[in-house]
C-alpha cells in the first residue's frame, strides 16, 4: 500500500545554483589555505599563535611558502602571503647559499681536523677541488676565521 504524503515533512530546497556551488568550492580551498599557512607560520617561525601575518619579514614568508610548496602552487601562497615575486626567489636562493655554505663549513672544519691542524686556506682548497666541491679560497678563509682553525707550528728543534 502507498504511502501517503504528510503536510508535517519539511520541503526539500532545490540543490543551490552552480554559480554559488563553485564561489562555496573557492572560498573552501582559500580557507583551507588560510589555515595550512597559519600552522606553518606558528610551527616554522615559532611565533605564538597569534602571530599577525602582515608582521612577518619577506624571508619569513618565503620559509613558509618553501614549506607548503609541495601542497599548493608556489603562486597561489605567493599571492595570498602578498609576498612580492622577487623577494620569495631572493630569499629562497639565500636561503640555500646559506645551506650551502654550512656544508663547506663541516666540511672544512673536518679536513682541519684529519689533517691534525696542520693545513691552511690552500691544502684544504686543493683537497676540496680533487673531492669535485667547487669554490673559491676566498670562501675559505673567512670560515675558518669564524670558526676560529688555526695552524699548529711545530717548534724547531735546537
Amino acid at each position: 500500500m502507498p504511502r501517503k504524503k504528510n503536510a508535517a515533512e519539511p520541503k526539500r530546497s532545490p540543490p543551490p545554483p552552480p554559480d554559488e556551488l563553485e564561489a562555496l568550492k573557492k572560498r573552501g580551498e582559500e580557507l583551507e589555505i588560510s589555515n595550512a599557512i597559519l600552522k606553518e607560520t606558528i610551527e616554522i617561525i615559532k611565533k605564538g599563535p597569534r602571530v599577525d601575518p602582515k608582521d612577518l619579514s619577506h624571508g619569513e614568508k618565503t620559509r613558509v611558502v618553501d614549506a607548503l610548496k609541495n601542497r599548493y602552487s608556489p603562486h597561489i601562497l605567493q599571492v595570498y602571503r602578498r609576498l612580492p615575486r622577487s623577494s620569495y626567489y631572493y630569499h629562497s636562493k639565500r636561503q640555500k647559499q646559506i645551506q650551502r655554505k654550512e656544508i663547506f663549513r663541516i666540511k672544512i672544519r673536518e679536513i682541519f681536523q684529519n689533517s691534525r691542524q696542520t693545513y691552511g686556506y690552500r691544502r684544504i682548497w686543493q683537497i676540496l677541488q680533487n673531492d669535485g666541491w667547487i669554490l673559491s679560497e676566498t670562501v675559505i678563509r673567512p670560515i675558518m676565521r669564524e670558526e676560529r682553525l688555526q695552524i699548529v707550528k711545530k717548534r724547531r728543534r735546537r
